[in-house]
């Protein structure tokens, strides 16, 4: 098309093509500028407030908190492949931060699970599943063996408390098929083949809690748990139900 003459040549239309491109390990950086003032009357300097975060004093914003929680419960990225990933892509941040971050994190997700709980046993029917997990140690070298409890209501909602113990459960009203839980537990399944265990009971309650908030739920993980935790912390104050957009 170059060869000809634009003199001799008109656009009458265009044809797009599309190819599925990747961004290797993209983050970035969010720059607040907060100005100091300086009180005419007493001298005094005053600086702006730092934009609310859901984690205080930590340079994690809730956009890579929620990114590490989808990576590491839907993708199955344990967080030392996280942070080897962070690495290839500039990003230098310590192995001990991730941890600290989503230690934490998971107790931001406390107050959701208990309260997406609460409204899920108030439903009539309820359906229930079990999954293994190894969680702590029972003497050196043997893991304790665990379970994951799914629990389904009847709006869709899920919550996976954790138990110690198989539960024999006879209750005629709950539901035999269970195929919608096979699905929730799907994950946890296939995520044990890379963070294999969890080294206290503590850490896999822990890892219940944050299974609420990244199972998706009419929209992407990722939005939909950094939606709810922003919210969360503006108002402070717990929804009872997973936003919807």
């Amino acid at each position: 098309m170059e060869s000809i003459p634009a003199s001799e040549r008109v656009v009458v239309g265009e044809k797009v093509t599309h190819r599925l491109a990747q961004r290797p390990g993209s983050y970035g950086l969010l720059r607040y500028v907060r100005p100091v003032v300086k009180r005419r009357d007493t001298g005094k300097l005053l600086t702006a407030r730092v934009p609310s975060n859901v984690l205080d004093r930590t340079s994690a914003d809730v956009s890579l908190l929620a990114g590490m929680l989808v990576d590491k419960l839907r993708h199955h990225l344990p967080l030392h492949r996280q942070h080897r990933r962070m690495a290839d892509a500039g990003v230098a941040v310590s192995r001990s931060s991730l941890t600290n971050w989503t230690e934490r994190r998971s107790t931001c997700s406390f107050p959701v699970a208990a309260a997406q709980a609460a409204h899920v046993l108030e439903r009539r029917v309820l359906a229930m599943d079990e999954t293994p997990v190894k969680a702590g140690l029972a003497e050196p070298g043997r893991m304790r063996q665990g379970y994951f409890w799914p629990i389904y209501g009847e709006d869709d909602e899920i919550v996976f408390p954790f138990a110690p113990t198989s539960v024999y459960l006879a209750d005629a009203e709950v539901l035999i098929d269970t195929i919608h839980l096979e699905r929730a537990l799907r994950p946890i399944s296939a995520g044990r083949r890379n963070w294999l265990f969890a080294w206290t009971e503590l850490g896999t309650q822990r890892v219940g809690r944050s299974r609420v908030c990244s199972r998706p739920a009419r929209c992407r993980a990722w939005i939909r748990t950094r939606t709810w935790w922003t919210r969360c912390s503006a108002s402070g104050s717990i929804p009872r139900r997973a936003p919807s957009n």
